[in-house]
């Protein structure tokens, strides 16, 4: 890593964002270090929203990928619970939660969004499972013996 890189900010707080800040202080790197999310939850592992979660067999802590102390105890700053909103890359700028921050280098681990199908109205009862909220919000909706339809097959559905 090159001694011009100070700051780094890391956009996207979930398995690539946070395995990307990790790695980054094992191959040496010593300066600022932010990971950024607009969820409030710390970095989790997915897959067991549509199974452990919905299921009752687990609960949304056991779905941390680390506790709160090794992102200190690395010196990872988190900022979670605000969104990115804007990035001017000619000024190095990213704005979260109305601040602006200022970095050397930047990676943007977002991952995806759930693709809503068009032409489907809002229909109380559609819902996208993505996060801790949108399964724990379908959890609470679930009743014994009720129809469910699943579109989608990644490691999530």
């Amino acid at each position: 890593m090159t001694n011009d890189i100070r700051r780094i900010l890391v956009v996207g707080a979930s398995l690539a964002g946070a395995r990307a800040a990790q790695n980054l202080r094992v191959e040496g790197f010593e300066g600022e270090l932010t990971l950024i999310g607009s969820e409030v939850h710390l970095p989790y592992d997915r897959p067991p929203l549509s199974k452990g979660i919905l299921s009752g067999e687990t609960d949304t802590e056991n779905l941390t990928l680390n506790p709160a102390s090794s992102y200190a105890s690395a010196s990872i700053e988190l900022l979670l619970g605000e969104p990115a909103t804007q990035l001017n890359t000619a000024k190095r700028i990213l704005t979260v939660g109305g601040e602006q921050l200022s970095y050397d280098a930047l990676i943007i681990a977002t991952g995806a969004t759930p693709r809503k199908l068009s032409g489907i109205p809002q229909i109380s009862g559609i819902e996208v499972l993505r996060t801790i909220d949108d399964a724990l919000a379908i959890k609470s909706r679930l009743q014994k013996d009720a129809h469910v339809i699943v579109i989608g097959a990644g490691f999530v559905g």
